[in-house]
């Protein structure tokens, strides 16, 4: 299972350091692979049980965006989608700490165990992971029959403010990610419409 970490607007960044935390008992840490935002820094990652160390030194130029980083882990048979985190515990930019207990993540079972080639018995619309995000998130659906597909996201006002999808759509587990950038941070509603089947899931943007 993977953590992707993005980075919203980064500024003037000459090095950081975090701190990451989470289950040894339902996680084992794989990899922490470093994308091409980062091209340039001289990075270190000390993995110990339970927790992942970061620094890095470098020069990133104003306005950057993107996923920077991507934790990879294997789950064990102790694993629990409603106790599963993943902690983002302490983040320093430029020697300046930013603040404690940066971002969860809660990790769904959905993203382990099912394949997206097969075909689900029944419709389903998932927990969207992660959750709470900033600013994209990935919807996973399961379709045991082609249909026509909708699925639309609506503030907590009941106002629509992104259609994700709109098409007929094959059979088998889909997903779609949503990008927040340009909406306030809140909860949000996610809405899947697929022939009589109908569901609404909660969700929440926290910048």
């Amino acid at each position: 299972v993977e953590v992707p970490l993005y980075l919203s607007n980064g500024s003037n960044i000459l090095s950081f350091e975090g701190l990451f935390t989470f289950n040894p008992e339902h996680l084992v840490f794989d990899d922490l692979t470093w994308s091409e935002l980062l091209d340039g820094f001289t990075i270190e990652t000390n993995a110990e049980t339970g927790e992942i160390k970061v620094a890095g030194a470098g020069s990133l130029s104003d306005g950057q965006e993107g996923v920077f980083a991507t934790l990879q882990f294997t789950v064990n048979e102790n694993f629990n989608d409603n106790e599963t985190t993943v902690i983002l515990q302490r983040l320093r930019w430029n020697e300046e700490p930013v603040m404690e207990d940066v971002a969860t993540a809660t990790l769904g079972v959905l993203g382990i165990n099912d394949n997206l080639a097969d075909i689900p018995t029944e419709f389903a619309l998932y927990q969207n992971y992660p959750n709470p995000f900033n600013p994209i998130t990935t919807i996973k659906y399961g379709l045991p029959k082609g249909s026509k597909v909708t699925l639309k996201v609506f503030d907590i006002l009941g106002r629509e403010v992104a259609t994700l999808v709109n098409e007929h759509q094959a059979a088998g587990y889909q997903q779609v990610s949503w990008d927040a950038t340009g909406h306030s941070s809140g909860i949000y509603f996610y809405q899947i419409q697929a022939g009589d089947f109908q569901k609404i899931r909660k969700m929440i943007l926290l910048k």
